[in-house]
């Protein structure tokens, strides 16, 4: 019993907690000792009563801790981009097959930085980040729970990982690219005749991409003619200038450049000039682009819950590697085709998991 319960047995207390039901509440009710006094000096069992009052109650406020009812992941969206909401999803059914044990705790989109910088995390057991956004901003606020990202384009060269190999932190995920090789391939087979390919981007958001496209592209016997934009302004007469030298264009996600309004000035100018256009999403194929490679987000979505799953099981981050998209589509505008005089081969079309007719 103790120190404190020796004492207060030898003087004979005891003590009648009673529990008063108020309302639907429970609270604690009048406590009364019953004291023998007879083989303890009156002031030692004062003492006695005292602690042991005191021990009585913090018994009742005490509660063990209870025995772990599953996991909670913290979902962390850079926007309600319809790629995320299927990355989303593919997450949730992917886990659900490993586990059957975890809670989801949606964080506020529209206040993301301020949840991520100044919420408690203590009771979190890995967060899933959605988008370059929500990634940083994880990656910068949170040292101590492990973080898995889907739908991150570049990771490496935006500085979230130290390199695919191994993040170097505590997080891990699958990036969001497509090889540039194999986009480039995918051109040529579209195009054979094709030389010379534009791109036009921000130097601020995508200089490594493109100075690896460069590199990718001789190594392929091609020129990426790369034209440098730093606001919406720039791009008539960036894709004015393009025009007389690329055999085709080439999109690369980048907030600049496409921005709602500069996507449909891009997407309707190639049309205008019959410049072939390769998008980055089905998207841009429906609005006009001649064909797109783009993730299988869903399919992100399930590889990220693997990912999450090996976590949970005690995994360290660094120790899983990064992962690319390993299911890629590919969109084809038949019609954007015909009007700009190329034939696209019948194994291409054949194989397209969008066909626009």
């Amino acid at each position: 019993m103790g120190v404190i319960g020796d004492l207060v047995a030898q003087c004979g207390v005891h003590f009648l907690p009673r529990l008063i039901e108020t309302r639907g509440s429970t609270r604690l009710g009048s406590i009364s000792p019953l004291v023998n006094t007879a083989r303890i000096p009156p002031w030692l069992c004062s003492l006695a009563t005292v602690l042991g009052l005191t021990v009585g109650l913090l018994s009742l406020v005490y509660q063990a801790p209870r025995a772990s009812d599953g996991v909670t992941i913290a979902v962390a969206e850079s926007h309600g981009a319809a790629a995320h909401k299927h990355a989303l999803d593919g997450f949730i059914q992917q886990l659900a097959t490993r586990r059957s044990d975890v809670r989801f705790l949606f964080l506020d989109k529209a206040n993301l930085e301020k949840d991520m910088t100044g919420a408690d995390f203590e009771s979190v057991d890995l967060i899933f980040t959605l988008g370059t956004t929500a990634t940083m901003l994880a990656k910068d606020s949170i040292h101590d729970v492990p973080i898995v990202f889907a739908n991150v384009l570049d990771p490496l060269g935006n500085g979230i990982i130290r390199s695919m190999a191994s993040s170097g932190a505590n997080l891990t995920g699958v990036a969001l690219d497509i090889p540039i090789e194999t986009q480039f391939e995918t051109m040529l087979s579209a195009l054979p005749d094709m030389h010379t390919i534009g791109v036009l981007y921000d130097p601020r958001e995508n200089n490594a991409i493109v100075a690896t496209a460069s590199r990718v592209a001789q190594d392929m016997g091609l020129i990426l003619r790369a034209c440098p934009v730093s606001s919406e302004k720039e791009i008539p007469g960036a894709i004015q200038d393009l025009q007389s030298e690329i055999d085709a264009l080439w999109g690369i996600a980048d907030r600049t450049v496409f921005s709602p309004n500069s996507r449909d000035f891009i997407i309707l100018f190639t049309l205008r000039n019959k410049m072939p256009f390769m998008g980055f999403s089905a998207q841009f194929v429906k609005a006009g682009a001649l064909l797109a490679l783009y993730a299988d987000s869903a399919d992100i979505g399930r590889q990220s819950g693997d990912l999450a799953a090996q976590i949970l099981n005690g995994t360290n981050p660094t120790e899983l590697h990064i992962m690319l998209p390993r299911r890629v589509n590919l969109a084809v505008n038949l019609r954007v085709a015909e009007r700009m005089g190329v034939t696209l081969p019948p194994q291409m079309v054949g194989k397209a998991d969008m066909v626009l007719r």
